[in-house]
């Protein structure tokens, strides 16, 4: 047993609530409480959000930031107040800012749903545990009644572990004591949740949460802890007995996704009772219980038919009737659980409705749940139908609430998970508390703060905050064993998921356009814009706003559309507007001026700039100008997309793209049948999809639409398409209705890609820049409708790709044919390539092999990554580089480069310094504790010294603490880190020359001669240099009391090692440094010098004043 950990008073962050009566009363209190810290010498945050959310408590119109310092909340608070006075009133979860948003526009019933078996997993809610006295509780009665029930191994010894590797999810534990785990964080959260004052209107509860949900209903109550406890020992014992039955048969239990529900019967059809569905979770996600020496069987036919299957960390036949033999047992057992009715309504999973409230009916259902099987998808569906809108999952992992998104996406709703299992457990509860509280739900904030010392302030009189306040240790009364401290840095909020789309429907009156015709949406891209000026029969210019929000396909569309990061899988690369987009949003201003036509054409499109999305919003201008004359009745529409702002400043540089649109009445017949395709030097590659994305093609789920490239020629290939489902582009509707089939057309240029990319990740990346001409012959195909496509090369040149294509239905009929289309080619470097198709896992750095780094006192990891070539540099607006950033930045570190100044070669150096760190630190990690980390899951940040200091979620799996160091020529940048040591490196090209004065002021004569006598001359010198230039790196001083008292006493050329005295300020600042060799190691990697020095902690302690 460890001794008790000492509960600090500072969070990671804090929720800060703001209210006023009305809009106008809130923006009044943004603006007093910016007023307040501009003013306030030393605030505390956990001060302001008590006081702010104390005074919120009764307000009507309601905000909330998440923020993890006072000036994170002053940036917040500034953007709030800019987006309110725009009128732009919605939230923006990625950056910590919520307001009651338009997905939910009533307040909406909330209902509490309770996560069952399965959702344990090691250190959930540890953070809470640490912090808030009533989580700490549910688990201590879990581990009391396990020893009740003679029990070995206590929850807590699972949930919060000490090794360095952590468990499986269940390992360790039996099924009971996994349920009592589950168990515990059901009811942490409802504690805690109701010690905030939020009651909900419903409860549902899956599998064992139903116990949770009934207590949480009031139908179960306990006069006190022993009685709880008793209930707990015997819904153990109960367990454990089940779990023993030698009628319970040996099974398997396996999730299914990507199956609807009449193609899983179908495939499970041979196997008759040999499996149950003891679970739906979706319309495509499923919980199956198979007999043990079928499972391998089913496993292998379900993913034949295209399943994805996964095995769970359960074995019990839970919620089958394989269970029916114990339902007596359970009926009794919640015959004397149940004892109330309950004061809300709780729907049953089992039979997707509410309960009744007859206690012996009650009693009896809720046994029965476990003897059938769970209709999860149904119930929530019966709840929405209901009226409830507003779905909290309270409980450990949050695999729920995405479940329910996915139920409800084309509705309006809300649905919040209070944990995360990727996401800090206190940012992850300020998040679902801020969006509780933006919808209409009271949140009692002082409860955030019992225990933590956080006063009221007076926000109208500033003053200076004391920082040394006594500070009172949470009263605890059992320890937590084996609880180790969770280190998470601080750090911007992480953004939470795009909003699912579809899920708000304007009303006529917003729409402002067309109604909708046969069910779809007309103008998708265009529902937000504005006109502006005075639009005519013949002109038009609208403004609109693009964002990953607004443009779900943004993200799809991003370098790097899978997930950037392992911890934040909203995370994604710089967001590019496809070709085909553009020509979408072109060809529906057209339309705007002829709406009753149809598009037959687009020639001359041209995108001179890259249309990237770099902020959380970009706003475009899109201007469409009929042409004289109407040659067989065809209208021609010149249209163009800019941005707003070059289109203000200039206007001559401002064009992101253009093109000529035509309208007809119809659509025309081809005037020639399709092409055929002779390929020469024909290939057969049989390349399927998992060839192409994103082993080949960076493009997300949304635009991966190759369904497979069975030839290559020398002069084109043969790709097979599908129409995929458009409901997920855009989020103001889930029917649009496209002007042309963007998709379609971007599947032109990823074939285009994919003919170049015989060898993946060759450093040769193409992007679409213009076509000639496209005719469509047929409006866009059906969803799901499949086709073929031909490309036809017309020439490959060292800076371009331009070819022909032809897209054919099934039955040959043409549905539109591209001439000239254009791909510009880049030469990146391959490892750039590589990580553009694989964010999480690819290095841009390269190591240096051990055999080449000199020989060190301890571990080492260095890493080595070119400059970026000039020609990259500054081309295509730093397009390159951006990409490189996005790819590789956390959030905070985006905008930091973002608003960092200076050439475009200083930002790539501060890059690649950044990214060679983390490399570094991502290899230590997967070396030395066999974990796999993503770049952006590496925050490097600096020290009061400004020493680069790595940080971030990985922090909570490691045993050590990670020192960096950078250092970088015009040409090399090299980075190093070592684990639980003090580190510093630096290179220098040793082939350049070293002037006199130069040598004269930074070495002594003895230094001199001692690099004369070693042979290598000017080399030697640099060695000396660079040793020094580490060693203060080390020190995390700089050369801040002066290189020359830095004195080389000795140089070993055969091993590379150096000896340095420090003498007068030096050993003045570090006094352990007095009359101590100082051993520092250099090495040649060709044509530089690399100095390390590796010190002890203790012998880089914080430097003593001088005075």
């Amino acid at each position: 047993m460890k001794p008790r950990l000492h509960i600090h008073t500072e969070l990671e962050s804090e929720l800060v609530l703001l209210g006023g009566a009305d809009r106008v009363g809130l923006l009044a209190e943004i603006e007093r409480l910016i007023a307040y810290l501009r003013r306030a010498p030393f605030p505390l945050l956990r001060d302001i959000a008590l006081t702010t959310g104390l005074a919120a408590h009764e307000a009507l119109s309601r905000a909330a930031i998440v923020a993890t310092s006072t000036a994170d909340l002053l940036d917040k608070l500034l953007l709030l107040q800019r987006r309110l006075n725009e009128g732009r009133e919605r939230s923006l979860p990625g950056k910590g800012v919520f307001l009651g948003t338009d997905l939910c526009p009533a307040p909406g019933r909330t209902v509490f749903v309770f996560p069952g078996e399965g959702s344990q997993y090691p250190d959930m809610l540890r953070e809470l545990c640490l912090h808030f006295p009533a989580c700490r509780s549910a688990f201590d009665d879990a581990d009391t009644a396990s020893a009740l029930a003679g029990s070995p191994l206590p929850p807590s010894q699972w949930i919060f572990p000490t090794g360095q590797a952590e468990s499986p999810s269940g390992a360790g534990l039996d099924m009971a004591g996994a349920i009592q785990a589950v168990l515990a964080a059901d009811t942490a959260f409802l504690r805690f949740f109701t010690q905030l004052g939020i009651v909900p209107d419903a409860v549902v509860g899956v599998g064992v949460g139903e116990i949770t949900a009934l207590e949480c209903a009031g139908a179960i109550r306990f006069k006190n802890r022993s009685e709880r406890l008793q209930a707990l020992r015997d819904g153990y014992t109960l367990l454990k007995g089940i779990a023993e039955s030698p009628r319970n048969p040996v099974c398997a239990c396996l999730s299914s996704e990507g199956l609807h529900r009449e193609g899983l019967d179908l495939c499970l059809a041979p196997f008759g009772e040999q499996v149950v569905i003891a679970r739906d979770h979706s319309a495509n996600l499923f919980g199956l219980c198979v007999r043990k020496p079928e499972a391998e069987t089913v496993t292998q036919a379900l993913r034949e038919a295209g399943a994805t299957v996964r095995s769970l960390p359960l074995n019990q036949p839970y919620h089958t009737p394989w269970m029916d033999h114990v339902l007596p047992d359970l009926t009794a057992f919640f015959t004397r659980l149940v004892n109330r009715e309950p004061g809300v309504p709780v729907y049953s999973c089992m039979t997707a409705a509410p309960h009744a409230v007859d206690l012996t009916a009650l009693a009896a259902s809720a046994a029965a749940q476990w003897t059938r099987p769970l209709r999860f998808a149904d119930t929530i569906q019966r709840l929405y139908d209901d009226g409830f809108r507003v779905f909290v999952e309270l409980g450990a992992r949050g695999s729920l609430a995405a479940s329910i998104d996915g139920i409800l996406h084309h509705r309006p709703h809300v649905a919040l998970a209070a944990n995360r299992v990727h996401r800090s457990a206190i940012q992850q509860l300020h998040i679902t508390l801020a969006v509780l509280a933006t919808h209409r739900q009271k949140v009692d904030v002082a409860q955030l703060h019992i225990n933590r010392g956080s006063q009221p302030l007076d926000l109208s009189r500033p003053r200076p905050t004391h920082a040394q306040r006594a500070e009172r240790t949470l009263p605890v009364n059992t320890l937590l064993p084996s609880l180790r401290a969770a280190e998470v840095p601080k750090g911007l909020v992480a953004p939470q998921a795009p909003v699912p789309v579809g899920q708000r429907r304007q009303a006529a009156s917003e729409r402002g356009g067309k109604p909708e015709t046969g069910g779809r949406t007309d103008f998708p891209l265009l529902l937000d814009a504005e006109t502006i000026g005075t639009a005519t029969p013949d002109a038009i210019a609208l403004v609109t706003s693009l964002s990953i929000l607004d443009q779900p396909f943004l993200a799809d569309s991003a370098f790097g559309s899978s997930s950037v990061s392992l911890t934040d899988n909203t995370l994604r690369g710089l967001p590019l507007m496809p070709a085909g987009m553009l020509a979408e949003m072109m060809a529906e201003a057209a339309r705007k001026l002829a709406p009753d036509l149809v598009v037959v054409a687009i020639e001359s499109f041209s995108m001179p700039r890259w249309l990237v999305v770099e902020a959380s919003t970009r706003s475009i201008q899109i201007r469409a100008r009929r042409l004289p004359g109407n040659a067989g009745g065809i209208s021609q529409f010149e249209t163009q997309v800019l941005d707003r702002e070059r289109a203000i400043e200039t206007p001559g540089d401002a064009v992101l793209a253009q093109a000529v649109v035509s309208l007809a009445m119809d659509y025309a017949p081809p005037a020639q049948p399709p092409r055929v395709l002779a390929l020469r030097g024909p290939i057969k590659l049989d390349w399927q999809g998992a060839d192409l994305y994103p082993a080949r093609l960076h493009h997300g789920p949304s635009f991966q639409n190759l369904q497979a490239i069975p030839e290559w020629g020398e002069n084109g290939l043969v790709a097979r398409w599908v129409a995929l489902p458009r409901g997920s582009l855009v989020r103001r509707t889930a029917t649009p209705r496209f002007s042309v089939d963007p998709v379609l057309l971007v599947g032109v240029g990823s074939a285009l890609m994919a003919w170049d990319a015989r060898e993946p990740a060759s450093g040769a990346m193409q992007l679409p820049v213009a076509f000639d001409r496209i005719e469509f012959h047929a409006p866009p195909a059906a969803e799901w409708e499949r086709g073929q496509m031909m490309i036809f090369l017309d020439r490959r040149e060292p800076e371009a790709v331009r070819g022909d294509a032809e897209m054919t239905d099934a039955e040959g009929r043409l549905l539109c044919r591209v001439a000239g289309w254009t791909n510009r080619v880049f030469r990146i470097h391959p490892s750039l390539h590589n990580l553009l198709l694989h964010p999480a896992e690819g290095f841009l750095s390269r190591e240096v092999p051990q055999k080449l780094l000199p020989a060190l006192p301890q571990e080492v990891i260095c890493r080595i990554t070119d400059a970026f070539p000039a020609t990259l540099v500054g081309e295509a607006d730093d397009l390159w580089l951006r990409v490189a950033a996005y790819l590789t930045l956390s959030l905070t570190e985006r905008l930091k480069w973002r608003e960092m100044g200076g050439t475009p070669q200083r930002r790539a150096e501060w890059l690649l310094g950044r990214i060679a760190a983390k490399d570094c630190v991502r290899h230590c990690l997967q070396t030395r504790y066999g974990r796999r980390w993503a770049a952006a899951d590496i925050r490097i940040e600096t020290d009061e010294a400004g020493k680069p200091c790595p940080q971030g979620e990985w922090r909570r799996h490691c045993g050590a603490r990670m020192d960096i160091s950078i250092t970088h020529t015009l040409d090399h940048v090299v980075a190093a880190v070592a684990p639980n040591a003090c580190l510093g490196i630096d290179i220098e090209q040793h082939t350049r020359a070293i002037s006199d004065d130069f040598a004269a002021a930074a070495f002594g004569a003895t230094e001199q001669e001692i690099a004369a006598e070693s042979g290598e001359g000017a080399t030697a010198l640099f060695r000396f240099w660079c040793a020094k230039e580490a060693l203060v790196k080390a020190l995390g001083t700089g050369l801040r009391y002066g290189a020359s008292d830095l004195l080389v006493r000795s140089y070993d050329r055969a091993g590379g090692r150096l000896t340095i005295e420090a003498t007068r300020l030096w050993t003045q600042a570090f006094p352990v440094l007095r009359n101590r060799p100082i051993y520092v190691h250099s090495c040649l990697l060709e044509n530089l010098v690399l100095a390390v020095c590796v010190l002890e902690p203790d012998l880089a302690a914080e430097p003593r004043t001088i005075g």
